[in-house]
Parts: C-alpha cells; structure tokens; sequence
C-alpha cells in the first residue's frame, strides 16, 4: 500500500522518481522488453550491487562519536580507542539532543571551534579568549577522567559542571570562574549554548549559589590594625591556622585559591649571599596549574619590616610534610571562622579583602612605590592596580569606631606579632 511523505522522510531523486512514474504508467512493466529496456535493467542491477558492497562497509565501519560522548581530550584517538589501548563504543545523545546538534570529536581537533564554524561564528570570540576557553575545558575533562564521572548525554555533561564548580569552590576560587568555565563550555559545545538542544539547568543552578557565596570582588580594603584585630579574634576562637593564612594572603596581596594551595616547599628559605627574607613561589610550572592570567612560576619577597615576626612562622610551616598542602583547611572553613571573628569585631570582612588590604595598607605607609605593588600583586596594568589599591578610603575608617575601641585596633596592629607567637595573652572582650 502507498503512502505519502512523511515528515522527515528525504525526498527521492529524480532518477528515482522517473523510475517510479514509468513502472506505475499504463501498459508498463507487461510483455518482454526491448533491447534497451534490458541494458538499463543490467545497469541497475550493477548500481544496487555497488549500493549494498558500500552499505556493508559503512556498517562494518566504527561509529562516529558525537560532542555527547565528551571524553578527555587527547584521551581517545580517530580510531576510537583509547591511549591505554582498551577500546570503547559511542553513545548516543539523548532524545532532546538533534543530531543537528552534535559534532564528531577527534583526537587534537575536538576542542577545535574553527572546525565547521561559518566566517561570523568564528568571528564570535577572539582567539586569545578562545585559548583559554580550550585550557578550562580541558581542565575540567581531565576532572571527570580522575573522578571516572561519565559525560555522555547532557545529564551527565550538567552533572559533571556541577561538580567541578563545586571543587573549585571549596578551592578558593572565585565566582567568575565558574561564569568562564560555562562561557567557554558553551563556545566548545554550542548545542549547549543559549539556542541549543542541550540544557544545564543544575549548573545554573549552582553558579547562582556560588555568586550568592562569593559576591563580587569590588571591596573596600581595610587597616592593617584592623586586619590584625581579625587575627587576634581568630586566636581567641582558636583558629590560629585561619590567622595565619590572613596574615600570609595580606602580606603577599595572595587571591583566596592562591593561599589555599600553597605547599611547604614552595616557601624559600633565606640565603646567605642571595637574601635575608624568606620568599614565595607561586604556581610552580611542574604542577600544571597557573594563575588567574595563565602564568607560572611567580616569586615574592617577604620583606615588609612590619610583618617581621612571620620569619619565625615560616620556619615552622616549612617542616610540614612536603608534596602536601600548607594549609588543613579549604575555603568553606576559611570563610566561616572569618565571618565569625569579623562579627565579633563588628566589622564585615571576607577573604577576598585581603588581596585588596596588603597593597592599600603599604600604599598609604609608604612601605613600596605604586610600581612595586604592581609587580608585587602582578596585576599587568596601572588600571587593573587601580581597581585594588585604595589607600584614600583607610584614613576614614577608624573614624568610624569609638576612641576606646581605635585604641585597641592600634593596640592589635602593634602587639598581633606577640599574639601569634603566643608570648603574649589576647585580651579579650575588645571595648565597644
């Protein structure tokens, strides 16, 4: 029985229509055919020969992998195994997921845009930015290799996201990363963009939280005797550790992710001929992970002759066992001490002021010149400095406190050193 076309169904061609139109004619296909008839009909029985020789090879031929089975990059090769040699099949993408939709990816040009891309869409984000979108999401492919978490439909691939932001949470790294990592998602994999078939509602989800965790950066920085009354409040609730790491990031104009990975060997000792202070290396190239702006192997000096007591600290600190972390603690821990020792200060204070406190603090002291603490914060531009150092907003702050309660700020700021060496007694409450 004949039937119409259907949605979807592709139209015939026209050799194929001819064909039909002259079997279905009157008088056709009866009585024996002429000469030519039957050259036509050898010929075709030659092409549908070839047709069914080409459908056996494309069968017997592997499958091609879409953008949903989202492997490691480099981890599988066009031939689709594995570099461990194992082999592994293709998935397919969910139901809501069109075939339109999808891209194969191969070995060295799955994390390609260009590939396919029309002139205006690679047009679409330039190619330094396009360079740090490849180096996200590789990071976080190689995140779901480690935790063997499958990324093979768009459930997975929002699964996976999710996790990965949350790590990076508890790393200490700030909310924009989280809107990057989803921006260079997106621009990889378009079908899970805006106008996509792919959806990440979970994800979205949780970059709402981790903005309302971890609001914007733009902070007003603080004293350093107030800094050290935070330190002095966190001794008296027993943080002494989450003290220290304030002290470590205000000196070193540290982000909060920077301080919290840092090891005992990238502290430099002093040494005899090259320098007195002891020193910080930051991001060390071995172990694959680079700053905000994709640098390695930045070194910092601790020499600002108010925070001297700290030599001693870091001897201590340097005798941790090696190839571990410095600090026992994770970002969750950090905030919640600093939000309970800013309360008791009455004072509203995260970790991120402190990137913004060390440059303003020595800014407004005179300690270095406004180019020092550019290459000390290793901001690229006068203008990114300008957005951290803000040492016009400290002369007003203690107007803001009582005289008794300015007189105890000033007396942390001189005594914080004694505090944390524990030769001396916090006393505490602090006067209103």
């Amino acid at each position: 029985m004949k039937r119409g076309l259907a949605a979807g169904d592709a139209l015939p061609s026209r050799c194929h229509r001819k064909r039909v139109l002259t079997a279905d004619a009157p008088g056709q296909g009866q009585g024996p055919q002429p000469a030519a008839a039957a050259s036509h009909s050898r010929r075709r029985a030659l092409t549908a020969a070839g047709a069914h020789a080409s459908l056996n090879s494309r069968l017997q031929s592997k499958p091609v992998k879409h953008s949903a089975d989202l492997d490691e990059v480099g981890g599988a090769s066009q031939d689709g195994r594995k570099s461990d040699g194992s082999s592994e099949s293709s998935s397919r993408v969910p139901a809501h997921v069109g075939p339109t939709k999808t891209r194969r990816l191969e070995k060295g040009a799955n994390l390609d845009p260009k590939r396919g891309a029309t002139h205006l869409e690679k047009k679409s984000v330039t190619p330094k930015v396009m360079d740090d979108y490849r180096r996200r999401v590789k990071l976080a492919l190689s995140f779901a290799k480690r935790r063997r978490l499958p990324a093979r439909s768009g459930t997975d691939v929002d699964q996976l996201l999710t996790h990965f932001m949350t790590v990076k949470y508890r790393d200490g790294e700030h909310s924009s990363y989280g809107v990057k990592l989803l921006a260079a998602w997106m621009a990889i994999y378009p079908e899970f963009g805006k106008y996509g078939a792919a959806h990440l509602p979970r994800t979205g989800r949780a970059l709402k939280g981790w903005r309302r965790l971890v609001p914007g950066r733009t902070r007003k920085p603080y004293r350093f005797p107030i800094v050290a009354a935070l330190v002095t409040a966190l001794i008296y609730l027993g943080e002494l550790e989450v003290g220290l790491w304030v002290l470590v990031a205000f000196g070193f104009y540290l982000r909060p992710c920077e301080c919290l990975r840092i090891q005992p060997e990238d502290l430099i000792a002093p040494v005899v001929g090259i320098s007195s202070h002891w020193g910080l290396l930051i991001a060390p190239e071995e172990r694959g992970v680079c700053t905000k702006v994709g640098a390695y192997d930045d070194s910092l000096v601790w020499d600002a002759p108010y925070l001297s007591f700290m030599n001693g600290v870091f001897e201590v600190l340097s005798t941790r066992p090696r190839e571990k972390l410095l600090w026992a603690l994770d970002y969750p821990h950090v905030l919640k001490a600093i939000k309970q020792a800013s309360k008791l200060i009455s004072v509203d204070i995260v970790p991120y002021h402190m990137r913004h406190s060390g440059p303003s603090w020595e800014r407004l002291k005179g300690v270095r010149t406004l180019q020092q603490i550019q290459k000390r914060g290793r901001w690229a531009s006068t203008k990114s400095l300008v957005r951290y150092e803000k040492h016009g907003r400290l002369a007003m702050q203690m107007t803001e406190h009582s005289e008794a309660r300015q007189r105890w700020l000033l007396d942390c700021g001189l005594h914080v050193g004694e505090y944390v060496l524990g030769s001396k007694v916090v006393a505490w409450p602090p006067p209103p």
